[in-house]
């Protein structure tokens, strides 16, 4: 039996953003491309009695278990060669994609990539500032991948640095590179350098995006953390990150919190 997925724009729940805030507007139109990525992913599950695999679906779109992952969170934008086959795979699994939903995924694969673009070049000033120099690295069309790079290479740099440069390029920093890189550059920050800058420096990241990253922390950090984030970026922007936290996770954190300030 096929499935018919009715897929439209209104059904992606896009992270506002202002609209001459680059970081914002990378992550949107990341997040809203994987968000229609999923969205098939989750009819082609249900198409097949729910039994379908990340790993599973991998090999039917001739790629790998961890690019599926990335691709399917947002974590890198899933290139048009990867589109192509996603797209053979999910009516191979027996759900409809018209070529008017084909050609949609396709607009929203181009405004990410654009966007990405954008913010990686807004980046390259920023690295050669940190000490990196992303020419170096064997990705000119895309210094966001060429920080990541550099960040992995030398994450004790990136940490040594950060505080040093402004809030905001410190953010377009953090938010360009993945969400595990980002959390081992803000624990050493955290742990030897200045852990009053993050307060500054995350409160310009998303919450979504700043979540993703303290989750992957012990809940003590992050507690010290989203503390400063409230004391620098206002109460607003404190409770947007502790409702992005997942829910076990928050609950923790609020629990040392209140064990915190009896």
């Amino acid at each position: 039996m096929r499935v018919i997925f009715p897929f439209c724009q209104a059904q992606i729940q896009k992270p506002k953003a202002k609209e001459d805030d680059l970081r914002g507007k990378a992550f949107v139109e990341r997040q809203a491309y994987a968000e229609a990525l999923r969205s098939f992913f989750k009819a082609a599950q249900k198409a097949n009695g729910g039994k379908l695999t990340q790993n599973h679906f991998a090999r039917e779109a001739l790629s790998s278990p961890s690019v599926v992952s990335r691709y399917l969170n947002g974590l890198r934008v899933a290139d048009q060669k990867f589109l192509k086959q996603f797209v053979i795979a999910i009516r191979r699994l027996g759900v409809e994609i018209s070529n008017d939903q084909e050609h949609e995924l396709d607009e929203l694969r181009s405004r990410a990539r654009a966007e990405q673009i954008r913010h990686g070049e807004r980046l390259k000033p920023i690295a050669e500032e940190m000490g990196f120099n992303v020419d170096e690295q064997n990705a000119r069309d895309d210094p966001t991948l060429a920080l990541q790079r550099s960040v992995n290479s030398d994450p004790y740099l990136a940490a040594f640095a950060l505080p040093g440069i402004p809030a905001p390029h410190a953010a377009d920093v953090l938010s360009a590179i993945s969400d595990k890189s980002a959390a081992t550059v803000v624990k050493i920050v955290a742990k030897y350098f200045d852990m009053d800058s993050l307060g500054d420096i995350l409160g310009e990241i998303p919450s979504a995006q700043v979540a993703n990253v303290l989750v992957q922390l012990d809940p003590e950090l992050t507690v010290l953390i989203i503390a400063r984030i409230y004391r620098d970026a206002g109460n607003e922007k404190f409770n947007s990150v502790l409702r992005a936290l997942p829910t076990g996770y928050r609950i923790t954190v609020q629990g040392i919190f209140e064990k915190g300030f009896e």
